[in-house]
């Protein structure tokens, strides 16, 4: 699947959508989100009841649970 990321800048993501821009299934966004405790991650916008999230707080999301590699020289 090839996304253009640029069509996402500024805008609020559903469920659906945010899922489409991880590259995951919605049901495993929604039991990230709602199984993490305290919904808190990623950084949700809500409206309402419901729930919306940026590409911003999807990058930091992912940057945070990426883990990094210590390459020894």
């Amino acid at each position: 699947m090839n996304i253009n990321t640029n069509q996402y800048n500024g805008r609020l993501l559903d469920i659906e959508k945010a899922s489409e821009y991880l590259g995951l299934k919605p049901h495993t966004l929604r039991r990230i989100f709602y199984t993490s405790g305290n919904q808190k991650e990623p950084v949700p916008t809500r409206i309402g009841h419901r729930v919306f999230f940026t590409p911003e707080s999807l990058d930091r999301f992912v940057e945070k649970h990426t883990e990094s590699q210590d390459v020894e020289k």
